[in-house]
């Protein structure tokens, strides 16, 4: 399997990889809610659309943004749960949407204007490391191609458990002012992003109340 392409891209360095993390969500065919953290459990699933956001490290600054929505493969499993969750319909997709190769191709150009490929990226996101990220490795093995991600990540899920009693992604995305009827790639990457933000927030306000 050959690492990611950078194409004309000229490379970057690890500072690039350290001072930027990628904020992403995938919205998908369906899953095995059962075999959530197992990428060849969901292999018959494909997702529907990514969208992701490159944020500073420190500030969690929003920097660039990505969107993109992918033709359905016959091989795949098509879940009428998942499409009443993202909205996004076959025939949409058909219309709109682009293969898992084209896609590959902005995906890759996308993370290599902000990223260097030799090093491993720094994923945000909500369930992050349990559902879009594995999404993600099997969209690069698709294209016989590799990514590195780093082990850790900020997930918002644990941040909004912990410090705002919220149980999932709506009483999470509600309480940092986000009200959604539908799941957008896009605009759930940037809910995670907002609520990173406001804990971020949230300690240095309690932390400079102690130091006062």
């Amino acid at each position: 399997m050959r690492p990611v392409p950078i194409g004309q891209t000229k490379p970057l360095d690890n500072m690039a990889n350290k001072t930027k993390m990628l904020f992403v969500d995938v919205e998908t065919s369906g899953y095995d809610q059962s075999n959530m953290m197992d990428r060849t459990g969901n292999g018959k699933f494909q997702m529907t659309s990514i969208g992701a956001i490159v944020a500073n490290v420190n500030t969690l600054k929003e920097l660039d943004t990505f969107y993109i929505e992918f033709k359905y493969m016959e091989q795949c499993t098509w879940d009428s749960g998942a499409e009443r969750i993202h909205g996004l319909s076959r025939e949409h997709l058909e219309e709109n949407g682009v293969s898992y190769e084209d896609g590959f191709v902005q995906f890759v150009e996308f993370l290599c204007k902000h990223f260097d490929p030799s090093y491993a990226i720094t994923l945000g996101g909500h369930n992050v490391a349990t559902f879009d990220r594995h999404f993600i490795i099997r969209f690069f093995e698709h294209n016989d191609a590799e990514i590195r991600l780093s082990g850790h990540s900020v997930d918002s899920y644990t941040l909004g458990k912990v410090l705002l009693n919220a149980n999932n992604s709506n009483e999470l995305f509600e309480q940092v002012g986000i009200d959604r009827d539908t799941h957008n790639a896009l605009e759930d990457a940037r809910a995670s992003l907002k609520a990173a933000r406001l804990v971020k927030r949230l300690y240095e306000t309690a932390l400079n109340s102690q130091l006062a």
